[in-house]
Order: structure tokens, then sequence, then C-alpha cells
């Protein structure tokens, strides 16, 4: 969280084994970490015995405070 304003500039990126990473819309001044989305995603899976993501699938989800000036942070 920043320190000056105690506010996020919230975004998160979802990840799904097999297809390419996408991200949210940036919740911008999110205030105490309370954020709200209403957003949709839509990934290409292919499903089947004969896929190497049959048995495995992983669903990744990292949120992010996004900083103008600098590099990104990690929440």
């Amino acid at each position: 969280m920043d320190s000056l304003t105690n506010m996020n500039d919230t975004y998160v990126e979802v990840s799904l084994h097999g297809a390419e990473t996408q991200s949210t819309d940036i919740h911008w001044r999110a205030k105490g970490g309370k954020e709200s989305w209403n957003y949709r995603l839509l990934f290409d899976v292919k499903l089947g015995e004969n896929e190497p993501t049959y048995k495995f699938p992983h669903l990744g989800l990292k949120m992010w405070d996004k900083d103008v000036l600098k590099y990104d942070d990690l929440i």
C-alpha cells in the first residue's frame, strides 16, 4: 500500500497453463485495500485426454499495485 496516500492502484494478472497471461483493468485509488471489479477474462482452453494440461491445469493470480513513476509492487 502506498504509505503517503493509504491507497492502492490495483490490478490482477491471471495466467492459465497453456494460455497467454491476461490482466484486469486498474482500480485506481482503492482506499484501505478495498477494490472491486466487474471484469471477465476469456481463455482459449483445449479439453481432452491427449492435452498436456488435462490432469494438472494451473491457474495463477498475481495482484499488483500500479506505480506511474517506478516499478509496480506485488501485493
